[in-house]
């Protein structure tokens, strides 16, 4: 009898040691699920052409318009000097921005990999954190270097008639960064829009709404 609940014993503490030995496994933080989404965007070539492209479209366009400028004043016609003129890129970078932003988290719910991913992260907000984090940080950086690289390129072919300004002049810097903060603020809308309606095709039609005919009907 004493062998036995011996044995009983023993198997009962086995049994807990390997239970807790899986609760006491690597925890789910918020850093671990940023650097699972990180390699997720890293992995997938369309987010990292699609960013770049972004990035390279403001610079060329901004180039096309610059050169362009004693016969053409900029998208719409609305130029008022050398740096609107660099810029004139920007609605095609945040059209692209907007589109890979709901593809990054829509294709996850069409493929059904999001489960797996809610599965393994209990708490939803850590994956759109994560998910903000990655895509909004990576569209940042490479639309700030785009934005330079627009400027500095736009400039040094402009020979326009408008006003001309340099980096050092009151405003412009400000002007180069915010063009960076807007890509990253688009794409954190395109995930937002993204997770709410749970849909590639109706994020990309609603965010398309509100990036173009927000404007003309203010």
């Amino acid at each position: 009898m004493n062998t036995t609940t011996a044995s009983h014993i023993s198997d009962t503490a086995d049994a807990s040691a390997s239970v807790m030995r899986q609760r006491l496994g690597r925890a789910v933080t918020q850093w671990s699920v940023t650097k699972a989404e990180w390699i997720k965007l890293r992995s997938v070539r369309v987010n990292v052409v699609g960013i770049a492209a972004a990035a390279l479209a403001l610079v060329l366009l901004g180039v096309l318009f610059s050169a362009l400028a004693p016969n053409d004043m900029g998208p719409g016609g609305t130029a008022t000097d050398s740096v609107s003129l660099a810029f004139g890129g920007i609605s095609l970078s945040q059209l692209i921005i907007g589109v890979l932003a709901a593809l990054f988290v829509g294709s996850e719910y069409a493929s059904g990999l999001i489960r797996t991913t809610f599965g393994a992260v209990a708490r939803r907000t850590r994956v759109l954190r994560a998910k903000a984090i990655v895509f909004g940080c990576a569209t940042w950086l490479a639309m700030t270097l785009g934005a330079f690289g627009a400027f500095f390129a736009g400039s040094a072919v402009y020979s326009g008639n408008l006003p001309s300004y340099s980096i050092g002049d009151p405003g412009v810097l400000r002007a180069v960064l915010s063009a960076g903060f807007y890509g990253a603020c688009v794409a954190l809308i395109g995930i937002a829009v993204g997770f709410l309606v749970r849909s590639t095709a109706a994020a990309i039609g609603l965010l398309l709404g509100l990036l173009m005919l927000a404007p003309l009907l203010a």
